[in-house]
């Protein structure tokens, strides 16, 4: 992996999707996701071509908040994590943290990593934030579909510390993979210590997604190959809407927290 640092103008900027203000503090991420989307629509210096291999450490000017922001939602991070590995050394997000630590602004960050923990004694200086962690996998699959991050098991510990903090906790079960994610052992292991649990499904748009995806499910688990061309090729929704249902009667039964489910 390379790193390289690039010169950036501003920390935050206004998403094109929904108005909220999005911050991404690299370009890239080690995390090796076979699932990630990212890569696809990024429109800068790192392509899918080596996301995953040279990664941008973008270094801002200033971290001013233009005026007039007030409590606006700033997402961390919506195209990389903002606690990949190389924060731990860079500490990129920390310091984007720091400068606004004492603003109004309506924080969520979203991350794989543990080390998330290390920030906090800044997270309870702050006025508004939630941290989330995205969670559809056990440690043996995550091993060999997200290598490069965090473990499950870690991720949940690091919920079950932040959630001791009276820090507002979430969970993200995305995307869920066909036969290969355990939702509701997830559940059974977060129930109590996530204040909002969000799924979705695996989405395949991009070409050369789908082509990346399908092949490493043809070579690493090719018994479950043509179930995945049914549901993503000939595009047969059966298999998400039955697991919903599944899901939504164990929120009716047991409630776990959950806030929103894919349609």
């Amino acid at each position: 992996m390379s790193v390289k640092r690039i010169e950036a103008k501003s920390f935050m900027n206004k998403s094109e999707l929904d108005g909220d203000l999005t911050c991404n503090p690299y370009y890239g991420c080690s995390h090796h996701c076979i699932y990630c989307y990212a890569k696809y629509i990024m429109q800068g210096p790192v392509t899918s071509k080596n996301w995953d291999e040279d990664i941008l450490v973008k270094e801002f000017s200033n971290y001013d908040i233009p005026k007039g922001t007030g409590p606006a939602r700033l997402l961390l991070s919506t195209a990389t994590d903002p606690y990949q590995p190389l924060e731990m050394k860079e500490k990129v997000t920390r310091k984007i943290l720091e400068a606004i630590v004492d603003s109004d602004l309506h924080v969520s960050i979203l991350t794989k990593s543990k080390h998330v923990i290390r920030d906090i004694d800044l997270f309870k200086r702050m006025k508004d934030v939630s941290v989330s962690f995205s969670i559809a996998l056990d440690d043996e699959m995550s091993a060999i579909i997200e290598p490069g991050a965090s473990r499950p098991s870690e991720r949940i510990e690091a919920l079950k510390i932040l959630h001791g903090e009276n820090i507002r906790t979430g969970v993200l079960m995305a995307p869920i993979l066909p036969y290969l994610s355990d939702v509701f052992s997830i559940i059974d292991k977060i129930r109590g210590y996530a204040d909002s649990v969000m799924l979705d499904t695996l989405n395949l748009k991009n070409p050369e997604h789908i082509r990346h995806v399908m092949a490493f499910i043809a070579t690493r688990f090719p018994e479950y190959y043509e179930g995945y061309r049914k549901i993503f090729i000939k595009k047969d929704k059966t298999y998400y809407q039955k697991l919903k249902e599944e899901i939504l009667a164990c929120e009716s039964e047991t409630p776990f927290g959950l806030k929103h489910i894919y349609k």
